[in-house]
């Protein structure tokens, strides 16, 4: 794809472009690009004259980037509270064990807590002594 059918696709997903079909009409077209794409797509926009959609690509990669910092703290967040959870279950199972004089196993602690053996094993500072 040339730089003509490039700009011409981009402007009009990006809603640029002055005549719309039938099919298209009310419809939104997703594109996703990486930072790095968007990069390219804004060093070709630079040489060209067509200032107003460069400012829409950079407009856009400026959203892009803020709600890709968003996302990383909600799945941090949500990796926090995952372990948090998952440790409580372990120490809860290993408790559970010695309180009924049974063998303490990975597997036992794992039934229990119904986490997966790997987790158990990932935690087993709470619970081998």
């Amino acid at each position: 794809m040339d730089y003509k059918e490039a700009s011409k696709l981009v402007k009009k997903l990006e809603g640029h472009g002055k005549k719309e079909s039938r099919e298209t009409v009310g419809k939104v077209a997703r594109i996703t690009l990486s930072l790095y794409h968007y990069d390219k797509l804004i060093d070709m926009l630079k040489n060209s004259d067509e200032e107003e959609l460069l400012n829409a690509i950079l407009e856009r990669k400026t959203l892009i980037s803020k709600m890709n910092k968003n996302k990383v703290f909600a799945m941090e967040k949500a990796t926090e509270i995952r372990v948090a959870k998952a440790k409580k279950n372990i120490k809860l199972a290993y408790e559970n064990l010695i309180r009924n004089d049974k063998k303490v196993t990975q597997k036992a602690i794992s039934e229990i807590s119904k986490c997966s053996v790997n987790t158990v094993r990932k935690y087993d500072f709470l619970w081998k002594k």
